[in-house]
C-alpha cells in the first residue's frame, strides 16, 4: 500500500472539505451514514462476484480464441479465487493499521488493470495473469476492506448490516452469469472486459471517495446510528482471535462449504 498510494494521493483520500457537508445532509434526513456505506458496499459486493462468477459464460469464448484446453482455462479461474481468499487474508493483517480510502484505491487499481490487461494482451498468459492474479489482488482488497469497515461501523446492528452486504454476494452470483451472457451476444470477450471495467472502476473508486474507516469520535452521529447494548463484547486482537474456538469453528465450516461449492 505504501508504495502504490503516492503521498499525494494519499492526502487527496483522506482530506476532502465536502465531505463534512456530505456527512451532515445524509444524516439531515435521519439516515445514519453507516447505512449509506453498506447500501454501497453491498453495490461494490455485487458487482466484484458478478464480474467474478461470470467467468463460466466466458469459458468456450476464451477456450476457443486461445486455442487453450479446458484445463488450462479452468486454472485461470481456480488461481483467481485462490489468489482472491489468500491476498484477502494478507489484506485482513493491514485492514487495522491502513486507512480504508488507501486500501479501497489500490484494490479498484488493481481491479481495473486486471481487467484491463485481461482484455488488451489478448493471450492465454496475459488471461492468467490479468484475470488470474491482478483482478484477484484487487477484488481481495476490496472485499475485505469493505467487510471489515462495515463491522466497525454498527455495534447492535450489526447482523444486519453484514446480512446487506452478503446479499450482494448471493445476488451477483445470481445476475452475473445471464448478463455476461447477453454481453457477449453483443461483443466479443476481449471487449466484454473492456466494458466491465468501467462500472468496476466507477463503482470500487466511488466507495474509495466515500468511505470512512469508523464514525467519527463524537461526530455527530444521528439518533438513528446503531449504539452497543451491555451484553456487545469487546474486540478481539489477533492472537486472541486465532486461540477462539469459534473463530476456527467458522473458518472450518467454510472451508468445508467452499470444496462442496467447487463440486
Amino acid at each position: 500500500v505504501d508504495r502504490l498510494v503516492t503521498p499525494a494521493t494519499a492526502a487527496f483520500l483522506e482530506t476532502r472539505p465536502w465531505e463534512t457537508s456530505l456527512l451532515a445532509l445524509v444524516e439531515s434526513t435521519g439516515v445514519y451514514y453507516g447505512w449509506l456505506l453498506c447500501g454501497l458496499g453491498a453495490g461494490c459486493i455485487t458487482l466484484l462476484t458478478a464480474v467474478m462468477y461470470s467467468f463460466g459464460v466466458f469459458f468456450e469464448p476464451v477456450a476457443g480464441s486461445l486455442s487453450a484446453s479446458d484445463g488450462a482455462i479452468s486454472l485461470v479461474f481456480a488461481t483467481n479465487q485462490f489468489m482472491t481468499y489468500v491476498f484477502a487474508g494478507v489484506v485482513g493483517f493491514s485492514a487495522d493499521r491502513r486507512s480504508v480510502r488507501q486500501l479501497l484505491a489500490v484494490g479498484t487499481a488493481c481491479a481495473v488493470a486486471g481487467l484491463l490487461g485481461t482484455a488488451l494482451l489478448s493471450t492465454y498468459l496475459g488471461l492468467l495473469l490479468g484475470f488470474g492474479v491482478v483482478l484477484a489482488v484487487g477484488f481481495g482488497t476490496v472485499y475485505v476492506a469493505i467487510y471489515a469497515t462495515i463491522a466497525r461501523w454498527f455495534d447492535a446492528r450489526r447482523g444486519v448490516a453484514m446480512s446487506i452486504l452478503s446479499v450482494g454476494f448471493g445476488l451477483g452470483a445470481l445476475v452475473g452469469p445471464p448478463a455476461a451472457d447477453r454481453l457477449l451476444q453483443a461483443v466479443t470477450w476481449t471487449d466484454a472486459y473492456l466494458l466491465l471495467a468501467v462500472p468496476v472502476g466507477a463503482l470500487f473508486g466511488l466507495a474509495a471517495l466515500l468511505f470512512r474507516t469508523e464514525p467519527a469520535a463524537g461526530g455527530g452521529q444521528s439518533s438513528a446510528a446503531p449504539t452497543a447494548d451491555d451484553g456487545a463484547t469487546a474486540r478481539l486482537g489477533v492472537r486472541e482471535t486465532m486461540a477462539n474456538t469459534q473463530f476456527w469453528l467458522i473458518s472450518v465450516g467454510f472451508l468445508l462449504s467452499s470444496y462442496g461449492f467447487s463440486r
